[in-house]
């Protein structure tokens, strides 16, 4: 936690602070890379400035044997799912890539392919995605591959689930984005999703359900959140200062984590080709992670700011020495997928009741 401390200052002394805050903001900055036995905040401050990278949607990242590990929607080449390396965060702006699973054609994970999320998990690594088959949207369902080695580079192949194509079979089998897999704070393992409430689609809403292991899903979905409140809403033409705003109610993109004890996630709200699109927050108050009521909602906690709109896919991260706490987002320059990058900024903590504070981008 970082304390604001506040003093009275003479008028001599606040001159000399704005001349050096003057003279500290006109010195050249450098985007070499650095030892790593610098802080994560020296790092940060010395090697990047944001957009870290472009062509990067839906960003989700881990730390594994000193280096991290990413996965984005967009940014592969052509037909594969890709993983790509670096020692640091900022690093990625120039990573290593691996192509790690050739799509296959003519299949039901062949098509709109997204949010492929690297986990790792009871002594394995996994890639939890979407994919549908092509021309069918409805379709959508969640896949999930495993490593064929120990190497989180790769290379994949489809799990067996006991479904095609290593499909995680979820009892609605409804139209479903976005799987994330997390251990909740009651030490148990779970998947959230995006999904339709019925075949009928019309809004997209956030699931969860527990696993038996990271290949099965083993109870129900259960709705945590839908997008009922007008931040959550948003369509094109957004465009509020003239009284125009298209609707279209989405929430999607979760992502859990724990801190001081207590299950947070996050989620993407409004149409992601808007300005508008942003970070919700769930908390869990309840203790019950399968109980809707347990689950409390505020935001947005991350929106537009500037020229920097359409932030969102938030994804906390901690620092190689694990003395700082940070999160990735995607921001947009040309609406959904291709035209996102990937933004990474310091994440604190609310001292009141322990909440993430983001900032604004």
């Amino acid at each position: 936690m970082v304390e604001v401390l506040r003093s009275r200052r003479s008028p001599l002394l606040r001159a000399l602070t704005g001349l050096v805050a003057l003279v500290v903001a006109l010195l050249p900055t450098t985007a070499q890379a650095v030892r790593p036995t610098l802080s994560a905040a020296a790092t940060a401050a010395a090697t990047f400035t944001n957009p870290i990278r472009q062509h990067v949607s839906d960003p989700y990242v881990i730390r594994y044997g000193g280096y991290y590990y990413m996965t984005s929607t967009d940014g592969c080449d052509a037909g594969y799912l890709c993983v790509w390396k670096s020692a640091t965060i900022s690093g990625f702006a120039s990573a290593a890539k691996y192509d790690v699973f050739r799509i296959p054609g003519g299949q039901s994970n062949s098509a709109e392919v997204w949010a492929p999320e690297i986990h790792y998990a009871q002594g394995h690594f996994y890639i939890y995605y979407t994919a549908t088959t092509a021309g069918v949207g409805s379709a959508h369902r969640l896949f999930v591959l495993q490593a064929t080695g120990d190497d989180p580079t790769g290379s994949y192949t489809e799990a067996d689930t006991g479904y095609a194509h290593g499909q995680l079979h979820e009892s609605s089998d409804l139209w479903a984005i976005d799987p994330t897999v997390f251990t909740g704070s009651d030490g148990k393992l779970y998947i959230a999703w995006s999904g339709w409430p019925t075949s009928a689609g019309g809004q997209q809403a956030i699931y969860l359900a527990p696993m038996s292991d990271p290949l099965h899903i083993s109870g129900d979905r259960v709705q945590i959140s839908a997008p009922t409140r007008p931040w959550e809403t948003v369509d094109n033409p957004d465009s509020p200062s003239s009284g125009t705003v298209g609707y279209f109610p989405v929430n999607e993109g979760p992502e859990a984590f724990q801190h001081g004890g207590r299950t947070y996630i996050t989620f993407s709200a409004s149409f992601c080709g808007t300005r508008s699109y942003a970070v919700g927050l769930l908390t869990n108050t309840g203790g019950t992670l399968l109980s809707s009521s347990s689950w409390t909602k505020t935001g947005p906690i991350f929106k537009y700011h500037g020229d920097v709109v359409g932030s969102a896919s938030f994804e906390p991260i901690t620092s190689p020495d694990g003395t700082e706490d940070w999160f990735l987002v995607h921001s947009s320059t040309a609406g959904c997928d291709a035209g996102r990058e990937l933004r990474a900024q310091r994440l604190y903590w609310d001292a009141r009741d322990g909440s993430p504070l983001l900032g604004y981008p």
